[in-house]
Formats: structure tokens, C-alpha cells, sequence
């Protein structure tokens, strides 16, 4: 008969005991452990291939909706342009060219019928506000002066002045050996008595003045 165990085989023997039974639950079939590993790293294969399809249709959409607003902004530019460009011209393109050529006349705003702008714009078409310049053959020469003042009061010589009033002048002519008495204003031959001052007598004579002095 055995004998009694002592208590540290007893205790060996339980340990013994679990670990057995642990090995014999922890083991498994070798295929089934790798069956489990080829099917976590197909779900894992599975998993990344989906976020990356779906990172690749969302950056696909991001493009699209910048392609369409791009789109939307290029036509609703060239809309504007077009209509700017129809109300700053009121007539065709043609239309302006001709009239740049000069085959057809550039419009005129009409004048108000029956206002006062009107009546003073037909007045203005009705009168030459402009003379026609006169050709240069046209204008007479003026003739050239060939005789002077100087010339004309050569013989005459200032004898005395009586202050007045009105003053009087005494001027004789050497030539003639006559003596006038004359005021201002009065005419000796074409020389006009201009001024009388004492001891001083201006002529005047087509436009020239001088002092006849004693």
C-alpha cells in the first residue's frame, strides 16, 4: 500500500495537476488556430481597403463640387458681362462702325419742340454767327503817307500866347508872311490848333502832334 504523501508531494502533485489541466484546455488543433489568423487579418485587410475607398469617394466628391462651383462661377460672370454689354451699347457694333466711316450720320438728340432751349437753338441755326474771313486781295492797302506834320509846320513860327480865356495863340507864316490869331480847335490850313499853353502850342495833323515853342 502507498504510503501516505507527505505534504509537499501533495502540493506537487496539485500543481502537477493544474498545469495539466491547463495545457489540455489550451491546446487546440493547429489548423483552427490558423483559420482564426488568416480571418482577423482578412477583416483587417477588409477594413483598411474600405477607408481608403472611402476616403477616395469623398476626395472624388470634393473635386466635383469645386469643378461645378467653378463652373457656376464662369457662367454667371460671362451672364453679367453680356448684359453690361448690352446696356452700354444702344446700337449694333455695325451700326457705330458706320458711323465712325461716315456712311451714316451719328444720332442727334432732337431740340425740345415749343421750349425756350428750343426757339434759341433755331434761332441760333438761322444766324451766320460767323463772317467768311475776307481774302487778302480783297482788303485795300492804305495808302502811304507822303505828307508830315513837320513838313506842314515847317514855315511857321509861334510869335506870342495871350492866356485867355479862352487862350489865343499869334502864328505867323513865313511863307505867306501872314499872321493868324487862333484857338483851340481852330484850323490853320490842315493843321489843327490842338492846345494853347503859355509859351507852348500843340498841332495836331492826321493822327500826329507837336510843339511849336517861340
Amino acid at each position: 500500500m502507498p504510503s501516505n504523501p507527505t505534504p509537499e508531494e501533495r502540493l506537487l502533485r496539485l500543481i502537477r495537476g493544474e498545469e495539466g489541466k491547463e495545457k489540455s484546455a489550451g491546446m487546440r488543433p493547429a489548423g483552427e488556430g490558423k483559420a482564426l489568423d488568416v480571418k482577423k487579418t482578412s477583416d483587417l485587410k477588409f477594413d483598411i481597403l474600405s477607408h481608403k475607398a472611402g476616403a477616395l469617394r469623398s476626395r472624388r466628391a470634393g473635386w466635383l463640387n469645386q469643378a461645378l462651383i467653378a463652373v457656376f462661377v464662369a457662367a454667371t460672370g460671362w451672364a453679367f458681362y453680356e448684359i453690361a454689354i448690352k446696356e452700354a451699347a444702344p446700337f449694333k457694333l455695325s451700326e457705330r462702325v458706320k458711323a465712325l466711316q461716315g456712311e451714316t450720320p451719328v444720332p442727334v438728340l432732337p431740340s425740345p419742340q415749343g421750349s425756350r432751349a428750343g426757339e434759341l437753338v433755331r434761332a441760333l441755326e438761322g444766324r451766320a454767327l460767323f463772317k467768311p474771313a475776307v481774302p487778302d486781295e480783297d482788303i485795300p492797302e492804305k495808302p502811304e503817307k507822303s505828307v508830315f506834320l513837320k513838313d506842314l509846320a515847317a514855315p511857321l513860327a509861334l510869335m506870342g500866347v495871350e492866356e485867355g480865356p479862352p487862350p489865343l495863340a499869334m502864328i505867323q507864316d513865313r511863307k505867306s508872311q501872314q499872321t493868324y490869331f487862333l484857338h483851340e480847335g481852330d484850323l490853320l490850313g490842315e493843321i489843327r490848333i490842338s492846345r494853347v499853353r503859355p509859351g507852348v502850342v500843340t498841332l495836331e495833323y492826321d493822327g500826329e502832334q507837336m510843339d511849336l515853342r517861340f
